[in-house]
C-alpha cells in the first residue's frame, strides 16, 4: 500500500517517539465528546511489530488531540493470507477507569446542590493528583479548570461509593450534556477538563455557523427521518394503591385526538432525577411526594417519548469545514438535506479513517433533545 495521509505515531510508556506507522491497511480512530473515544489499526504482520506495539503504549494522529492507549494485540493467519496485525484500544480518557471512590463520598444534599467542577476536582486530588495512599497517585495526571460558565454554573448533588471515576464522569457529562477530555501536553502530563460544544448553527450569534448540505457540495449522502410513533403527552402514574396523578407535557392539557396517554409506575421512573435546585425548590415539603412524581413524570415524557426527528449522512473530508478549526464534537451545527429539510443538530463523535479507498471523516450528528 502507497504511504497513506495519516501517520500513527507510537509512544512508549515514557513518552518516547519509537515508530511512526505510515502504510497499514486500515485506520479508524474516534473522538467523542461524552465518553472515552478509541482506535483500530490493520496491518500485515512483521516481526519488527513486536517491539513496537505493547500494551499501554500510546500513540497518536495529526488529525485529533486525543491520545490512544493500546489495550489489545491481535495476529491471525489463515492458509491462504500472509498474517495479519490488528492494534487497538480506547483514547487516554479510558484512565479514569483505573481509580474507585474508596468509601462513601457526598456531594451537596437533596436540599441544596454543589458547584460540580469543584466537587469532581476534589474527586482527582483524593484519587489520582494526591491521594493519601502513594501507590495511587499518577504524577503527571493534573486537572485544569474550565472558566467557561457553561461549566462553572453546573451544580449538581451526589454520592459515591466504589464507583470508578470514569463512570462518575460520563454519567456527569451525559446528564448535563457536556464533554470532558485527558489530553497530553508538551510536558508529557495527562491533563483533565470539561468543556461545552460550541453552538454553531445559524440561530446563534456566531458568524462561523457550520451547515452541512448537499447545496454546499460538502454532504455526500443524507438521510432525514421525524417519527411521532412513541409520542406521549400525557403520563398516568400510580402514585398509591387505587391512586393516580395525571401529568402532561405541555402548559395546557391535550383533548380528543391530540391526547396521547401512558401509563408509569412510580417504580419506573428511578432513573429519573431532580438535576437542578429550581426543580429541588418547587416541590413543596406538604405535598413533597406527590410534586416529585410530577415532575419525574414530567421530564421522562419529555426525554422518552417525545417527537423523534434526525439526520444522517457522510460528509466530504476537509470540504468547506476542516475537523477541530470548524466543528468539534460536542458542536451544535446545522443539517440540511436536498429536500428542504433543515434542523440543528449537536455532533456527538467523530470518526476518522483511512484505507484504500482514502479518508472518510464522519461526525455522528444526534437530535438536541435537551433545550
Amino acid at each position: 500500500m502507497a504511504a497513506t495521509e495519516i501517520n500513527l505515531y507510537v509512544y512508549n510508556t515514557s513518552f518516547t517517539l519509537i515508530a511512526i506507522v505510515d502504510k497499514y491497511s486500515s485506520l479508524i480512530w474516534s473522538d467523542r465528546y461524552s465518553d472515552c473515544g478509541d482506535f483500530e489499526l490493520t496491518l500485515p504482520y512483521e516481526s519488527k511489530w513486536n517491539s513496537v506495539f505493547k500494551k499501554d503504549y500510546l500513540c497518536k494522529i495529526d488529525f485529533s488531540d486525543h491520545w490512544c492507549f493500546i489495550e489489545k494485540i491481535e495476529i491471525s493467519k489463515d492458509e491462504e493470507s500472509a498474517a495479519t496485525m490488528i492494534i487497538s484500544g480506547r483514547s487516554v480518557e479510558s484512565i479514569l477507569e483505573r481509580r474507585i471512590v474508596i468509601g462513601k463520598k457526598e456531594f451537596g444534599t437533596d436540599e441544596k446542590e454543589v458547584n460540580m467542577q469543584d466537587s469532581i476536582k476534589t474527586l482527582m486530588n483524593e484519587n489520582f493528583i494526591s491521594p493519601s495512599n502513594s501507590k495511587r497517585k499518577i504524577s503527571n495526571f493534573t486537572f485544569s479548570e474550565s472558566t467557561d460558565t457553561a461549566i462553572t454554573s453546573l451544580k449538581f448533588a451526589e454520592s459515591y461509593e466504589g464507583d470508578d471515576i470514569l463512570n462518575i464522569v460520563t454519567g456527569i457529562c451525559e446528564d448535563k450534556h457536556i464533554g470532558f477530555k485527558v489530553l497530553v501536553n508538551s510536558s508529557n502530563k495527562f491533563v483533565f477538563s470539561f468543556y461545552a460544544g460550541k453552538d454553531r448553527t445559524k440561530n446563534s450569534n456566531s458568524s462561523d455557523y457550520v451547515i452541512f448540505s448537499p447545496y454546499y457540495d460538502n454532504l455526500v449522502t443524507s438521510n432525514y427521518f421525524s417519527s411521532s410513533e412513541e409520542y406521549r403527552n400525557v403520563m398516568v402514574v400510580q402514585e398509591e394503591e387505587e391512586k393516580y396523578i395525571t401529568v402532561w407535557v405541555d402548559d395546557t392539557e391535550p383533548s380528543g385526538l391530540s391526547r396521547k396517554e401512558v401509563y408509569e409506575s412510580d417504580s419506573e421512573m428511578d432513573d429519573i432525577e431532580l438535576t437542578t435546585e429550581e426543580e429541588q425548590q418547587k416541590i413543596s415539603k406538604k405535598n413533597k411526594d406527590r410534586d416529585r412524581i410530577k415532575y419525574k413524570a414530567k421530564k421522562k415524557l419529555k426525554r422518552d417519548y417525545r417527537i423523534k426527528t434526525g439526520f444522517e449522512g457522510d460528509i466530504i473530508p476537509e470540504k468547506m469545514y476542516k475537523y477541530r478549526t470548524n466543528f468539534n464534537p460536542g458542536d451544535k451545527v446545522q443539517f440540511q438535506d436536498v429536500y428542504g429539510n433543515s434542523e440543528r443538530v449537536w455532533i456527538s463523535e467523530v470518526v476518522i479513517s483511512m484505507d484504500e479507498n482514502g479518508l472518510i471523516i464522519l461526525p455522528t450528528f444526534e437530535e438536541i433533545d435537551w433545550e
